[in-house]
């Protein structure tokens, strides 16, 4: 379970569309920090770091492709009446 603290908004860099993320080398210090306090597993952020661009990639892909898919569902541009 991820701890909800000040180092979050790194983790949310990865997750949320609604705002301008950090850059790459800001996330990962905001990460790396929170390891050092104990709040999320180095092992986790080594991964990460090791493999950013390839989940970075997959991460704007699944952002882009819900972000449709969502805006579809309100707009009803997807062919069906909305609610």
């Amino acid at each position: 379970m991820i701890e909800y603290n000040r180092y979050t908004p790194a983790l949310c860099y990865f997750t949320r569309a609604a705002r301008v993320g950090m850059k790459k080398d800001e996330a990962l210090k905001v990460l790396w920090d929170n390891v050092r306090s104990g709040g999320i597993c180095g092992d986790v952020v080594r991964v990460l770091e090791k493999n950013y661009d390839e989940v970075n990639r997959a991460r704007e892909t699944a952002s882009a492709t819900e972000g449709k898919r969502y805006y579809e569902s309100v707009s009803g541009e997807n062919g069906k009446a909305q609610n």
